[in-house]
């Protein structure tokens, strides 16, 4: 099993979801999966932030919130954490040592295009794809900038309103190589 797949949709779309779902039905068929993904944390009915997860070990922290925090920085609406990037990119590091069948990144974004958040890992996660399957999370408007400036060569694109089902079950039989 090898190979990239993108998971793309906008804000709000189900990206983190499915990935959580895949993460989830690839297990359950005896799939070891490592990376990180995304959960929102929500107040008052609407997203104030985001948690990153370890998929390997389950520990999590928060990644960004809509209020400011001293030593925080702030991308457009959310203040960033700088020892989630330490942690999540540490988690990443982990996920291509560990030897996991698949490995999972929610999400990619203009940070990573800065040469921020996970872009660190990306190259390393990237050429992991051709002997791993590598799932990643991108929005549609940078998906293609994602994959012309990390010279990607995705096996599918995925919407994140697809069956979910489907979509495990098409990452299962993956038989690339």
């Amino acid at each position: 099993m090898r190979g990239l797949y993108i998971i793309t949709g906008e804000q709000g779309s189900g990206k983190s979801e499915m990935n959580q779902a895949i993460c989830t039905g690839l297990k359950s068929t005896g799939k070891n999966v490592s990376g990180i993904y995304a959960r929102g944390i929500w107040e008052n009915g609407e997203r104030s932030g985001f948690v990153i997860e370890s998929i390997l070990t389950g520990e999590s922290m928060v990644l960004c919130e809509n209020k400011f925090h001293p030593g925080w920085k702030q991308f457009r609406k959310y203040w960033f954490n700088p020892d989630a990037f330490i942690t999540g990119n540490l988690w990443l590091t982990k996920a291509i040592e560990c030897n996991a069948e698949v490995i999972m990144v929610d999400e990619i974004g203009p940070l990573e295009l800065k040469g921020e958040g996970w872009a660190e890992n990306l190259p390393g996660i990237f050429a992991q794809s051709f002997k791993r399957i590598v799932i990643v999370s991108i929005r549609p408007s940078l998906t293609k900038e994602i994959i012309s400036t990390f010279r990607l060569q995705p096996i599918r694109i995925i919407d994140a309103s697809e069956d979910i089902q489907q979509v495990i079950n098409e990452i299962t039989k993956n038989k690339i190589g």
